[in-house]
């Protein structure tokens, strides 16, 4: 029996929805300057084995300095989305988070290094030339059955309605896997899931992810796409991966290596497929009768809340320079709670999500906004 849940916050809190119980589920404006993400030559490590065996220990990832590489122009661009520019070094942490630089990963993860894959002549490949593992449908099924047995026995209650209670993040990644495994119990629609996953191994996100989870997401996003029917804008798989499993937690990892300026491959790759999904949707716009206002609420992050005092100060500049979650309705309340005066650079994720029923608002990385006023913990932004 599958539920479904939208994604539970980490730093940015989203102010969204009661969970569903079941799956079910506009050409932008260009990107505002100042965001994070810069291309990568690397590829990502190749996962060690089938993912989502057991609950995963918090990432701890490191970056590399990026090398140098001369301006266009004697006047530095920001770092935004444009593809050109590059720091000379690694950044250091700001209070307001540093440009994520495209170079050359040396994380330190929980997980045990890959091995090296043989290559042409007999060589080596190292995992990051090589591709990913392959869509093995057997050995997936048997990933998801797994992650299902131990959702299943973290949580054996069940309500009056006979509907297994299941709390938070799990009850979406239950209803993922079971429906991913009755995907591949019809040859059918597991040749065709197979067509779709298969051109994607070389892909570092996909390499982060492995076959196992990237197909879970692919086949829910594929099953929205159909009971919905919106309009896609020619969202490619990559990028319908990357905004559903965006929304279903994914956010985790990648808003902190945005606002820290690190990360490794596969994280990065991720998150540049979820500008270029977003990118191509249309900007958010208010309803009939309603102000274009925005709010969000924000927690501590891990430097503390002492960038916050720095960050909102009446009059400065106040760059975001991770995707920001947002709402059209009142929060509840955080350590800091801002109103943001317009919606430019905002858009709604919500078809493309793992609860396509909701609204699921999201902020352009880069975003600048002038800092209004200031009021204790209560913050006015407006757009620039």
């Amino acid at each position: 029996m599958s539920s479904h849940v939208a994604p539970s916050p980490n730093t940015i809190v989203p102010p969204r929805q009661a969970p569903v119980r079941a799956l079910g589920q506009n050409a932008g404006a260009p990107a505002p300057t100042g965001s994070l993400l810069q291309p990568s030559t690397s590829e990502g490590r190749k996962p060690a084995g089938i993912v989502g065996m057991k609950r995963p220990a918090p990432r701890l990832i490191a970056s590399a300095a990026a090398p140098a590489r001369p301006p266009a122009a004697p006047m530095p661009k920001p770092a935004a989305l444009h593809p050109q520019a590059a720091a000379p070094a690694k950044p250091a942490p700001s209070q307001t988070g540093s440009s994520l630089q495209g170079v050359s990963p040396q994380p330190k993860i929980d997980r045990a290094p890959s091995p090296q894959v043989p290559g042409p002549a007999g060589k080596s490949a190292s995992p990051e030339t090589s591709p990913g593992l392959p869509f093995d449908p057997d050995r997936i099924r048997a990933g998801a059955r797994q992650i299902v047995k131990i959702l299943h026995q973290k949580y054996p209650a069940f309500d009056a309605n006979g509907q297994r209670v299941i709390l938070g993040e799990d009850m979406e990644k239950l209803a993922r896997y079971e429906h991913l495994d009755r995907t591949l119990d019809s040859p059918e629609l597991s040749e065709k899931l197979e067509k779709q996953v298969s051109p994607h191994r070389n892909d570092a996100m996909y390499k982060h992810m492995g076959p196992t989870k990237f197909a879970s997401l692919l086949d829910s996003s594929n099953r929205n796409l159909e009971l919905s029917r919106v309009p896609t804008y020619g969202l490619t798989d990559l990028e319908r991966v990357a905004l559903y499993g965006y929304t279903t937690g994914d956010h985790k990892d990648i808003d902190p290596a945005l606002r820290n300026g690190s990360a490794e491959a596969g994280v990065l790759a991720y998150a540049r497929h979820v500008l270029s999904a977003m990118k191509k949707l249309p900007d958010q716009r208010p309803a009939p009768g309603q102000n274009a206002v925005l709010y969000r609420a924000i927690n501590s992050r891990p430097e503390g809340n002492g960038w916050a005092r720095a960050a909102f100060e009446k009059g400065k500049t106040y760059t975001e320079t991770a995707f920001g979650w947002a709402s059209t309705a009142t929060p509840p309340a955080g350590e800091w709670n801002l109103t943001i005066q317009g919606m430019k650079h905002t858009k709604d994720v919500g078809p493309y999500s793992g609860n396509s029923a909701e609204k699921a608002i999201l902020t352009l990385p880069g975003t600048r906004y002038t800092v209004a006023d200031v009021d204790g913990s209560r913050v006015m932004l407006v757009p620039q």
